[in-house]
């Protein structure tokens, strides 16, 4: 069986060790920015599939209806 934690463990060591980088005041408002960004170039695209992946399904449902 797979330890997920056993598996997890280098990246983990890799954000302890970035930690005190990350959380600096004086980057803060980029790292926000920066998270923000990232946000947006992953979550707009998959939410734009979804709903296209919704509509094809909607169409092939109205397809199979108006063959019935």
């Amino acid at each position: 069986m797979i330890d997920l934690f056993e598996m997890f463990q280098p990246a983990i060591n890799v954000l302890l060790k970035l930690q005190p980088l990350i959380t600096a005041p004086e980057l803060l408002p980029w790292m926000g920015s920066a998270v923000a960004m990232l946000l947006v170039t992953v979550l707009v695209p998959v939410i734009r599939w979804r709903r296209q992946a919704a509509a094809m399904e909607w169409r092939r449902t109205l397809a199979a209806r108006a063959r019935a």
